[in-house]
């Protein structure tokens, strides 16, 4: 294993450690007893939940060391395959687009004549602004997308994770469980910032920047467990494969941090992990609906046609732009830029069918991911 990877191992059963210390803090309980302070209740099943929220994060270690290795112009082509295939391809954002063919999803988001209005012009103004924003000053749209693919990542394990709190179990204050994913996720994009800086001032800054970040994690994790281990009794028990899902999310982006200068592979690598939590979701969810209430809300069949053409088309496309212009190719910056914007529709898309602050759209997803009473 390569000296990255053995570093983020060592974080890890480290973390691991403190994590049991915590329980068994103060006294030394029976064995009985420390049983009763944790409990096991994964999201749709261990077996389901090991395959596509924790072991991609291995899977995914293993793409971006595989595009490590392979020339220039072979890794830019790759790099587009692996974000178009297994990150923000067809696959992932048509699970989006599916979810507006259901009539009563479709009738609550853009169902009056002024929603379907704000979603269109929502949409040309991205379009419009990736597109002309790539011919302007390409920096400005690339560090957009860098920051809000950080922020739609950390908000989706902030709702995985919310979704596997459970009523009876300790659960610390909200604000707190999202503030160190949110400080965690930033502190890993400020050391790959910092460390591919060409400006020595630049890199000092970014540095500084990471240090006061750092500082800010370490106290608010500490705080979290704090507050998780200090709940802990018989009726307020600590769920395991939350706990373990909270680590999994403060390291998400930690090891891409170190061991890539590229962009591209420092979130393709999260990316792909992101798709396999978004694709079991939204199979669970659609599943689940349908033997709930006997209709067929999307069709799975057409969607797979329809999104195996639409990524047929991309990624030809794409491959061609990639192998055979350069990136001061009009088309390939036209091509860029339509693509971070259907990236970023995505994003708007998800921030609005997601919003579990909705009543409606609570009572139309969180009783079919929920199978027990759940605390969100």
């Amino acid at each position: 294993m390569s000296r990255p990877g053995l570093r983020c191992q060592l974080v890890f059963v480290t973390l691991s450690a403190y994590i049991e210390a915590g329980l068994k803090a103060g006294t030394k309980p029976a064995e009985t007893a420390m049983q009763s302070r944790v409990t096991y209740n994964w999201l749709i099943g261990a077996r389901t939940d090991s395959l596509f929220f924790f072991l991609p994060w291995l899977f995914g270690f293993a793409v971006i060391l595989a595009l490590m290795q392979t020339d220039v112009s072979s890794s830019a082509c790759l790099t587009f395959l692996a974000l178009q295939g297994l990150g923000l391809g067809p696959f992932h954002m048509g699970m989006t687009w599916a979810h507006f063919k259901d009539s009563e999803t479709n009738q609550h988001l853009v169902g009056t004549r002024e929603q379907k209005l704000k979603a269109l012009a929502t949409t040309a103004l991205i379009m419009v602004f990736c597109i002309v924003g790539m011919f302007a000053n390409s920096s400005v749209v690339t560090a957009v997308f860098l920051a809000t693919t950080i922020h739609h990542i950390v908000k989706q394990n902030s709702g995985i994770l919310r979704l596997y709190h459970n009523s009876g179990e300790s659960i610390p204050p909200r604000q707190i469980e999202e503030k160190t994913l949110n400080l965690s996720a930033w502190l890993c994009a400020l050391i790959f910032l910092a460390r591919n800086s060409s400006v020595i001032n630049m890199q000092y800054l970014l540095y500084a920047a990471a240090l006061v970040v750092l500082t800010l994690f370490m106290f608010s994790a500490r705080e979290y467990l704090d507050q998780l281990f200090s709940r802990a009794n018989s009726e307020n028990q600590v769920n395991i494969p939350a706990l373990l899902f909270w680590l999994l999310a403060v390291l998400f982006f930690l090891p891409f941090s170190f061991i890539t200068n590229d962009y591209n592979h420092f979130l393709v690598a999260p990316l792909v992990m992101h798709w396999f939590q978004y694709v079991v979701i939204n199979f669970v969810l659609i599943r689940r609906r349908e033997d709930a209430t006997g209709a067929s809300s999307i069709n799975i069949g057409n969607f797979l046609i329809l999104s195996a053409m639409f990524m047929i088309f991309i990624i030809s496309t794409g491959a061609w732009v990639v192998t055979y212009t350069n990136v001061e190719s009009p088309l390939f910056k036209a091509f860029t830029g339509f693509l971070i914007a259907l990236t970023l529709i995505h994003y708007v898309q998800d921030a609005v069918l997601w919003r579990f602050r909705d009543p409606v759209l609570k009572k139309m997803i969180i009783p079919y991911l929920k199978l027990q009473q759940e605390r969100i």
